[in-house]
């Protein structure tokens, strides 16, 4: 990703974080679940993607 991408992914991301992560029935909650394969990420996993985004950095990916 360049630049703009990843501001813009990290900005999606703060804000699904700040309004909440619970909009049940919304498409991004299908989208954020695999449809339902899996649990939407909680707020502290966002935080630790987000850094992880914004240092470029990999670690434990298991959330």
């Amino acid at each position: 990703m360049d630049d703009r991408q990843t501001a813009t992914v990290l900005a999606a991301l703060r804000y699904w974080q700040r309004e909440g992560l619970n909009s049940s029935g919304h498409e991004i909650d299908a989208i954020a679940t695999n449809d339902g394969e899996f649990a939407a990420m909680d707020a502290e996993e966002i935080d630790t993607l987000c850094e992880e985004i914004n240092c470029g950095i990999e670690t434990d990916k298991s959330f």
